[in-house]
């Protein structure tokens, strides 16, 4: 019994799913970190897991039957390299999905030492194509809308700009792989970046997105005006959106449905945190 490591660049075809789709494609463009194993267990089909880095979101789908072995196989993958890889990387909470109906009782098993609930989740996308409404987002006098490109990176004078470099570090593979592939937006004052939105999961036609406001400046509309010029700059590029979000972030949700995206999954997700 062993699980080989492969290049996670056929995950789409083991993977189902509208998100994981989007995921699937970003990692074979080589524009978000991953890694995938394979259990083969000869006659009885074989297991998969992939590890969306990014997000730090485990799926586990195959073709195989539950059997004590399968049971074991992923009682180590979990235990003996995805645990200690994650607190290497000093990510120790993660989420997790089973992709295949037969094995979820059995993967739910594998991660139980570490979980802590479970929580619904919503996706929704929009496609360039589709017009963006009439009505203008909030503006304030003296607030600017920068593009976050590698002049905007290595700009380390504006407060909050390393917090901007580590989202992108994180879900990128490199600063220089969002550099040339990526895109993003943020709203600054003076000095301070009170909001950004960097494109992640980026393939030839769709993208998802990450976006984030200073506490102190959040409900003041500053994300439905970001999301906006996104939006304008991904129509630009001829590029679908994905927004997902947990469906009790009320805010996220609303500024999703004000720009008109629509709902295409609904799915529930285990969280848990290695310790």
């Amino acid at each position: 019994m062993k699980w080989t490591a492969v290049p996670p660049v056929s995950a789409k075809e083991s993977f189902p799913g509208v998100r994981v789709a989007m995921v699937a494609a970003a990692i074979e463009a080589g524009t978000s970190p991953a890694k995938q194993w394979v259990l083969e267990l000869d006659a009885d089909g074989f297991c998969t897991v992939l590890w969306d880095r990014g997000n730090n979101v485990l799926y586990c789908s195959g073709s195989a039957e539950p059997s004590h072995t399968l049971s074991e196989g992923l009682d180590c993958l979990m235990r003996d390299v995805i645990r200690p890889q994650c607190l290497d990387l000093d990510q120790p909470y993660f989420s997790t999905k089973c992709l295949s109906h037969k094995l979820e009782d059995m993967w739910e098993y594998s991660v139980q030492p570490w979980l802590t609930g479970r929580y619904p989740k919503v996706f929704y996308e929009r496609p360039w194509t589709q017009a963006l409404p009439q009505r203008e987002p909030i503006k304030r006098l003296g607030f600017s809308v920068l593009p976050i490109d590698r002049d905007f990176l290595n700009r380390g004078s504006l407060e909050n700009i390393e917090s901007v470099v580590v989202e992108v570090k994180g879900m990128w593979p490199s600063l220089e792989t969002f550099c040339q592939h990526g895109f993003g937006v943020a709203i600054a004052y003076k000095d301070e970046v009170l909001a950004w939105c960097t494109a992640e999961y980026v393939s030839d036609d769709r993208c998802g997105v990450g976006i984030e406001t200073v506490e102190s400046y959040r409900n003041q509309g500053l994300a439905t005006w970001l999301t906006h010029e996104f939006l304008l700059e991904a129509q630009k590029r001829r590029i679908n959106v994905g927004w997902e979000c947990w469906q009790g972030n009320s805010a996220s949700v609303r500024v999703a449905e004000k720009w008109r995206f629509a709902l295409l999954e609904e799915s529930t997700m285990l969280v848990g945190k290695f310790s």
